[in-house]
C-alpha cells in the first residue's frame, strides 16, 4: 500500500483521478479476485482507524462489511479514487473524527466524494462540449469563407 500511496501522492482532484491509468476496483476484482480487492480496501480502513486513533475501533466484521459495500457501490472507482477519499478524510476535509469511526462514517465520506467527483465530471463534460462547439463553429466559418471565395471567383468568370 505505501507504493500506491506514493504513486497517488500527486493526485489531489477527481480530474487527476480521471487522467490516471490506475485500475478500477472492478478491474482488480476481476483480475486478482474478490479477496484481493477486499483486502486492499480493508487495508485502507485499518490504516484510517490507526491514523485517527480513537477509543472505539472498528471490529474486523465492520471493516469487512464496509469494504464489501465500497466494492459493491463503487466498482468503477480507481485505486486513486480510494486513495483520495481516505487522504481527504485524514486531513479533515469531511469533518473531524471525534469518538466514532464506523462504516456509516466511512460511507458518508465516499458519498460526499462521489458528489464532488460527479460535479467535476459534469464541469469537464461541459468544457469539452463547448470546445467541440467552438471547433465546429470554426469549421463552419472556414467552409463559409471558402464558399464565398468560390462564389466571387464564379462571378468574375461570368463577366
Amino acid at each position: 500500500m505505501p507504493a500506491i500511496q506514493k504513486m497517488c501522492r500527486s493526485i489531489t482532484t477527481p480530474t487527476q483521478v480521471f487522467d490516471s491509468t490506475l485500475p478500477t476496483v472492478g478491474h482488480i476484482k476481476r483480475r486478482y479476485g474478490e479477496d484481493f480487492a477486499q483486502a486492499y480496501i480493508e487495508t485502507w480502513i485499518v490504516n484510517i482507524c490507526e491514523f485517527v486513533n480513537i477509543g472505539k475501533n472498528m471490529s474486523p466484521s465492520q471493516i469487512y462489511e464496509t469494504a464489501s459495500m465500497i466494492m459493491d457501490i463503487y466498482p468503477y472507482y480507481k485505486i486513486s479514487d480510494i486513495n483520495l477519499v481516505f487522504r481527504k478524510a485524514k486531513v479533515g476535509e469531511y469533518g473531524q473524527v471525534y469518538d466514532r469511526l464506523d462504516g456509516q462514517v466511512i460511507l458518508s465520506w465516499f458519498a460526499r466524494y462521489h458528489k464532488d467527483r460527479c460535479a467535476e465530471a459534469e464541469t469537464l463534460s461541459i468544457v469539452e462540449g463547448n470546445s467541440m462547439k467552438e471547433r465546429d463553429t470554426q469549421i463552419d466559418e472556414k467552409v463559409m469563407k471558402r464558399i464565398n471565395e468560390l462564389e466571387l471567383q464564379y462571378k468574375r468568370n461570368q463577366r
